[in-house]
């Protein structure tokens, strides 16, 4: 059924591709609200997605493979866009700091830089990560897979999976300015 339905999509079908979005577009804007914190933003960003997506639906040999990328394309906007909010906010930052001095707003500020900060310090790590690792890591943020669910896809023990996570945590530990309470 899935070799199906990834034909008939690279062929332009029209009830295919609703199918398409609508078994991923819900899980991928809660996927991108976990970094936008914002729903209209996130579903936005989901949209502009599967635009992308669809331009290039001859690529896709799979539906595994348009999942895998469908998730990376909205990683990646989502990174975009908080920084662009970073950018933004700095700029905003140093108007404020000109014009009046609130603490409230600096502390938000600075809250949500250290998150974009964070966020970057992730993409780093994950990109330097073993292939297993990876996948595991994957599964269980990208995709919310169980760690149950995690070890029978990849054919390791749960163990595995929790040193792996436990792994990919403690690297960006250690890459975290100051405190590293992640």
């Amino acid at each position: 059924m899935r070799e199906v339905l990834i034909e008939r999509f690279r062929q332009g079908d029209d009830k295919s591709w609703k199918y398409i979005y609508q078994l991923h577009s819900r899980r991928l804007v809660s996927y991108a609200s976990s970094f936008t914190s914002n729903q209209m933003v996130s579903e936005e960003i989901v949209n502009d997605s599967f635009l992308k997506v669809y331009k290039l639906k001859e690529n896709y040999r799979s539906l595994k493979e348009l999942e895998k990328y469908l998730f990376r394309i909205v990683t990646n906007a989502c990174i975009d866009y908080l920084r662009r909010i970073r950018s933004e906010r700095l700029r905003v930052n140093k108007y404020s700091l000109l014009n009046e001095n609130s603490e409230d707003e600096h502390d938000l500020i600075d809250t949500e830089l250290k998150y974009v900060e964070v966020i970057d310090i992730i993409v780093e790590v994950m990109k330097k990560q073993p292939p297993q690792r990876k996948k595991v890591v994957e599964y269980h943020y990208q995709q919310g897979k169980a760690v149950r669910e995690i070890a029978d896809l990849l054919n390791i023990n749960q163990s595995g999976v929790y040193k792996h996570l436990d792994a990919f945590k403690n690297e960006v530990r250690k890459k975290m300015p100051g405190d590293s309470s992640v």
